[in-house]
Order: structure tokens, then C-alpha cells, then sequence
């Protein structure tokens, strides 16, 4: 090869690549951006608990648990797969169940999502979970599926969907569910709507974590929020202003004269 023919390939070969460059190239808006980092938690201000409690409470899974005529109501906000939530579970029912008809229990689903709104590391069954939960309550199961649930987390962390479905499939048939109807209203639109709702309330009065309380005392201005069982303890330094977590409850029960701390403007 004589020097022109080498110097006519170099650059018959540089102008390919620069062409190959030019169509390959991936447009900045197209490159993976970074994951946004976790959005700054929301206080639980008074405003947008009493703004938004009416539509929490009407939009909780049915029937509440306790006495009609209790004069306090209190939610738990919650997800299935959370342990946090699972330990509070016989704290908040002994509550109820020691109240003397005083206190009425709702709950509302929460499935942890991660700040890309994606399901939750070891959450992924979550909201399958609600919708089984709120499937069994269309026929009249949800607080004994609520305590099935609750009971065995282990089969929510499994990472196969299926095997998470037929576990709900299994757990229907322990408490007598018609399996159709339960299959049936498990995919039902206006389940996955309910649900949406509760999620969308959740957010609106800026719960983050579960399992979050809110109490209220029926007609009155001031609500009470508790997060977890102990101040947080499992994650301190999380929030701030700090919240007190639900033993705070269990140790001033209102509704036998004691006080309770002032919930946080």
C-alpha cells in the first residue's frame, strides 16, 4: 500500500466512525438519571389531619372494630408486610378491647413505596396483600384476614407473585371465603379504587412510615398521632419533630382520665 491509498484509508475510516458516532449517540435527555433522593418528610399538621380525617375514616376498611357509640376513634395506618406493624397489632387490639366500648378501631392500607414509587425493598407483596385483605372484607372476613395476615409475614416476602397469590388463596379458604367470589373481588376495580384511596389519603396527611395512628376524640379539634410502638426507636432521628409512638397511648389512656402530651402543630 503506497502512502496516498494509506492516508486516503485513514481518513475514508475516521469519517465512518465519526458517522457511526453521530447515529449512535444517546440525547442527554435520554441517559439514566440518578434516583431522586427520599422527599423530606411532611409533618402531620393539624390542618391537613382535620381537613383530610373525614375522608381517612370513610375510606377505611369495614367494619371498624369496637364499640358505634365509642367517643374515640382511632386509624392505624398500615402495610402487611412491615414487622413494626405486626407488633402493634396486639398492642392497638388490646386497646380496643380494654376500652370499655370507649374506642373504636379503623384501618386503612398503606403499602411502602421507595422514592421512585415502586414497591418497597421486601415489600413487593404489599398491595397484593391489601387487595386480599379488602377482598375478604366484601365478605365480611377483613379483621380475620387483618390477623392471618399479620400472623404469618413470612409468605409476603416471597418474591414470586404466584406463589404470594396462592397463599391469599389458601388463607381464604381457612376462613370459609366463597374462593370465586374472593378471587373475583381481588380484581376488582372498585377494590383496586378503594385502595387507591386509602393510599391517597395516607399521602395527604403526610404519613411516610408505617404503622402510623391518628386519634381523635369524636367532635373535638385536637388529634393525636403515634408512630410505631416506642418513639421511633427502631429508626431514630428520622423525624422531626419527633412523634410519640404508640405505648405513649397504652400509658395515658385518655378515656380514663389521664392526659396526653400535645400533638405537634
Amino acid at each position: 500500500m503506497n502512502i496516498k491509498t494509506w492516508v486516503l484509508t485513514v481518513v475514508v475510516l475516521a469519517a465512518l466512525a465519526g458517522v457511526f458516532y453521530t447515529l449512535t449517540k444517546v440525547p442527554p435527555d435520554t441517559l439514566p438519571q440518578p434516583a431522586p433522593h427520599d422527599p423530606p418528610l411532611q409533618q402531620l399538621g393539624q390542618s391537613s389531619l382535620t381537613k383530610y380525617w373525614d375522608s381517612v375514616v370513610k375510606d377505611a376498611c369495614q367494619p371498624a372494630l369496637g364499640s358505634p357509640g365509642a367517643e374515640w376513634t382511632i386509624v392505624e395506618i398500615g402495610d402487611f408486610a412491615c414487622p413494626m406493624c405486626a407488633h402493634s397489632r396486639t398492642v392497638v387490639e388490646k386497646l380496643v378491647s380494654s376500652s370499655k366500648g370507649n374506642l373504636r378501631l379503623y384501618f386503612s392500607n398503606f403499602p411502602i413505596e421507595d422514592s421512585s414509587g415502586n414497591p418497597a425493598k421486601g415489600h413487593q407483596n404489599s398491595e397484593s396483600a391489601a387487595r386480599a385483605v379488602l377482598a375478604a372484607g366484601k365478605q365480611a372476613k377483613f379483621w380475620p384476614m387483618y390477623d392471618v395476615l399479620y400472623g404469618d409475614q413470612e409468605k409476603l416476602e416471597d418474591e414470586v407473585a404466584d406463589e404470594a397469590y396462592s397463599s391469599y388463596i389458601s388463607d381464604s379458604q381457612t376462613l370459609d371465603l366463597n374462593r370465586e367470589q374472593f378471587v373475583k373481588d381481588m380484581k376488582d376495580a372498585k377494590i383496586q379504587a378503594r385502595l387507591s384511596k386509602q393510599i391517597a389519603n395516607a399521602k395527604n396527611i403526610g404519613v411516610q412510615s408505617t404503622p402510623t395512628f391518628i386519634l381523635r376524640q369524636n367532635g373535638s379539634k385536637k388529634i393525636y398521632w403515634f408512630i410505631g410502638l416506642n418513639n421511633q426507636a427502631s429508626n431514630p432521628g428520622r423525624y422531626i419533630p419527633a412523634y410519640p409512638g404508640l405505648e405513649t397511648l397504652q400509658k395515658n389512656v385518655p378515656w380514663e382520665g389521664k392526659t396526653l402530651p400535645d400533638p405537634v402543630q
